[in-house]
């Protein structure tokens, strides 16, 4: 048998509760060798984008064709992805030469607002590699 919560019961643990932590799969296609790595940030902050202030950092081995990124734990918000295929595996964007990718394939110079989307449930985007000549 459940018993009523009082009310300051319920505001007590809807105030103790953090926002619940969501899964942000991104696929990034497009990706012209399997050579390197492709590194991908989640920023939130604008100050800084695409370079720092980013709360989600990964990498995965290159794979040509597409790869697929998993973010775990992420907090609901808005979020744009910044990525690029580190062909030589020196940390660096070498552009022109190597790929980039940011999320709704926004064109730099972009702003964050350009790249962003909302992260509230389970999020899928899928980013293009574009490789500069």
């Amino acid at each position: 048998m459940f018993k009523p919560l009082s009310l300051g019961a319920v505001a007590a643990l809807a105030i103790g509760l953090p926002a619940a932590a969501e899964t942000v799969v991104i696929t990034i296609d497009r990706v012209q060798s399997s050579q390197g790595m492709v590194l991908a940030q989640l920023c939130d902050n604008p100050e800084g984008y695409p370079r720092t202030n980013c709360a989600y950092q990964q990498a995965v081995p290159a794979r040509e064709g597409s790869v697929t990124l998993t973010f775990h734990d992420v907090l609901p918000g808005s979020y744009a992805l910044a990525a690029f295929h580190d062909e030589d595996s020196d940390f660096m964007p070498t552009i022109p030469g190597e790929g980039y990718a940011y999320s709704n394939n926004a064109a730099p110079p972009r702003p964050m607002s350009d790249a962003s989307f909302v992260v509230k449930g389970e999020a899928r985007q899928t980013a293009h590699m574009t490789y500069p000549e």
